[in-house]
């Protein structure tokens, strides 16, 4: 995992090595407990860089030094960070910097700041005193600012592999969840993950979830498809929305009603045997003969292609 942190400094010229450093502290192993992802600083070197680089960046996080006397406006005034700050919306957590903490002005700076994402405060002691960062400051200041960004982002840190335990990934396919309310589906989760645990105890690390999700594409289907979902991987501890899921949309998970309306004109002929493919050389792409439904299960790497390959430019859902 690799996140880019946004740095809103009037004097970064100045500090970039003591930000350098921040950075390093995940690779380091100097430290006893670097953090288990790595970071990138990209600065803003002036505030008008700021909006241009939230454009072209999905960063994690901010960090925001609350003084920036260094910036002049157009009007010659000093730039305040509350202007910065007006600049970030609240999917992102901020990480607020100054070595004046105890100054009167800046307490009250902070506490007329209406927005809830500035969820951290950084002493600026605590990134250049090498007394501070003997003491550990450096990798405190990550794994805090983690803990936001994977509260922001619903990102999972808590997963832990000892050395030469194998990342277990389960794959789900082709679910196609009518929408229809049974109750047998309550008791379909606790079973499936009954399955699963006789091949791994602990169950799986991560899930993906390829399509298709749903029959129609309709919403009640695909509320139906999150009821079920739900309950098993509360089977294994998680909650939804987790980012051990990856999720695949396929065909049926489109409601052609929804995004074509009357502009498409489907096929007479679709879903029957008799269908044909317009183009009388995909005609052996589409037809697969499979031998024996144990084809359909089995381990990732042992699936058996079928298809040969189709040619560039050329998709088959």
């Amino acid at each position: 995992m690799r996140h880019k942190i946004l740095v809103i400094d009037d004097n970064y010229k100045e500090r970039a090595e003591k930000y350098a450093r921040l950075a390093m502290v995940c690779s380091d192993l100097a430290f006893a407990t670097p953090p288990s992802f790595d970071v990138e600083i990209i600065p803003a070197r002036h505030p008008s860089e700021v909006e241009s680089l939230l454009r072209d960046n999905a960063f994690s996080a901010v960090i925001l030094d609350v003084v920036l006397n260094g910036w002049k406006g157009a009007s010659g005034v000093p730039v305040r960070a509350s202007e910065m700050l007006a600049k970030l919306d609240d999917s992102i957590p901020v990480a607020l910097l100054s070595s004046e903490w105890v100054s009167d002005e800046v307490k009250n700076l902070v506490a007329t700041w209406p927005t809830k994402n500035c969820r951290m405060f950084i002493h600026w002691d605590d990134i250049s005193d090498d007394a501070h960062i003997k003491d550990g400051s450096l990798t405190r200041i990550l794994c805090e600012l983690a803990k936001y960004i994977e509260a922001y982002n619903n990102l999972d840190y808590s997963i832990e592999l000892e050395d030469g335990n194998p990342i277990r990934i389960l794959h789900l396919s082709d679910l196609q969840f009518g929408g229809f309310k049974n109750w047998k589906l309550k008791l379909e989760a606790p079973h499936c993950a009954a399955v699963i645990r006789r091949k791994w105890k602990d169950g799986p690390t991560f899930i993906v979830l390829t399509g298709d999700i749903a029959e129609r594409g309709f919403p009640a289907e695909y509320e139906a498809a999150y009821s079920w979902l739900s309950d098993l991987v509360s089977e294994f501890g998680w909650s939804l929305p987790s980012s051990r899921i990856l999720l695949v949309p396929g065909n049926h998970d489109v409601c052609l009603p929804f995004a074509a309306g009357s502009m498409l004109k489907l096929e007479e002929t679709q879903g029957s045997k008799d269908a044909r493919a317009k183009d009388p050389k995909l005609e052996k792409e589409l037809r697969v003969d499979f031998a024996a439904d144990e084809e359909l299960v089995c381990d990732l790497t042992d699936y058996a292609i079928k298809l040969p390959p189709a040619k560039p430019g050329v998709y088959l859902y």
